[in-house]
């Protein structure tokens, strides 16, 4: 890694990585006391059950006489005037900010600096696309799913929060993601707006991601190497695709050429990443993966089809080919994206 990518690598997570905590920062749920004479003298143990008893919900104690401040559990607290931190929220902002490489927003970035993209622009939607990344990874966490304990070095959000707190947290996080697309500050063009949100939709939704995670629980239904592809192409490649795509769509660049030839490019990244990062399950450890290893050997990847020669060979061949789709932009940055996501070790 370049001393250049390395800066710019270190530059775009913390841009994104401010941007999120800023923009999570004023996402408060709003409520009154109405709200907590509503649930009575012992509301909070909606929230918190296992808990010692609030304020204002001992026998004989209505709490009516007390204000909505002190009828706050222990675990969330007031906010201003009328708002409240939940443990949604924490959980929401946990998840974001417990680490990640933000590789996806940098090739937003990377994408939109081709058109001359206001950097202010990309940071925006390179956030949005790690709040959709962020809900991925909690859901993927969930017993249901992978039943991972760890993720990024820290508890995975279900093992921290709950299980019922880590899916309304990345239930939460996707929507959040189309709010910053449809603020005016992500582009003046309402046309472009639509077009992000069009494209982040498709790629995130059954005909996307979801579609391909769905698949990936499922491999009995992959029987050869064209199948495995294809779901990875959804489960992974749909959002590296947009990443790269939505640069192109931010500078109002040919929908023919330019959006095409830089989502082509984003799913044979994705291809790629997937590649190696089933590699690292194999070959990787827990310390340097922040997550555990050897949970995937049950599911129909490329390494269990091609096995592990076959697929690093495999993984070199999308190097060049990545390389040819993007050689007409003349970036030596595109060069080093490719090294780096075909050698990583976490």
């Amino acid at each position: 890694m370049s001393p250049f990518f390395a800066t710019l690598f270190q530059e775009t997570k913390a841009h994104v990585e401010n941007f999120l905590q800023q923009y999570l920062d004023h996402t408060h749920i709003p409520v009154s006391d109405d709200f907590f004479g509503i649930l009575g003298p012992r509301w909070g143990g909606i929230f918190d059950p296992g808990s010692t008893p609030r304020v204002g919900s001992s026998e004989g104690e209505t709490g009516d006489e007390k204000t909505a401040s002190d009828r706050w559990p222990k675990t969330g607290k007031i906010i201003g005037n009328g708002y409240i931190l939940s443990p949604l929220l924490e959980a929401m902002t946990t998840s974001v900010n417990n680490g990640g490489k933000r590789l996806r927003p940098l090739l937003t970035l990377a994408c939109a600096n081709l058109f001359g993209v206001p950097k202010e622009h990309a940071i925006r939607v390179g956030a949005a696309i790690e709040m959709v990344h962020c809900y991925s990874l909690i859901h993927d966490d969930l017993p249901a799913m992978d039943n991972a304990d760890t993720r990024r070095g820290h508890p995975s959000c279900w093992r921290e929060f709950g299980e019922a707190t880590a899916i309304l947290a990345g239930d939460s996080l996707l929507p959040l993601a189309f709010e910053v697309l449809a603020d005016e500050a992500t582009h003046p063009s309402p046309f472009v707006r639509l077009t992000l949100i069009k494209a982040l939709a498709r790629s995130s939704g059954a005909q996307g991601m979801a579609g391909g995670q769905m698949l990936d629980l499922s491999p009995h239904l992959i029987a050869s190497v064209e199948q495995s592809i294809a779901m990875q192409n959804l489960k992974t490649g749909c959002l590296f695709a947009f990443s790269c795509e939505a640069g192109a769509i931010l500078g109002q660049a040919s929908a023919h050429e330019d959006q095409a030839r830089l989502r082509e490019f984003g799913f044979l990244l994705g291809l790629a990443y997937q590649i190696q990062d089933d590699l690292l399950d194999i070959e990787g450890n827990t310390q340097d993966l922040g997550k555990p290893v050897g949970i995937d050997t049950h599911k129909q990847s490329l390494i269990a089809l091609l096995g592990i020669s076959e697929s690093k060979r495999y993984l070199q061949e999308l190097q060049g080919k990545m390389g040819e789709v993007v050689q007409p932009y003349h970036q030596p940055l595109f060069n080093e994206i490719i090294e780096w996501v075909a050698t990583r070790k976490n």
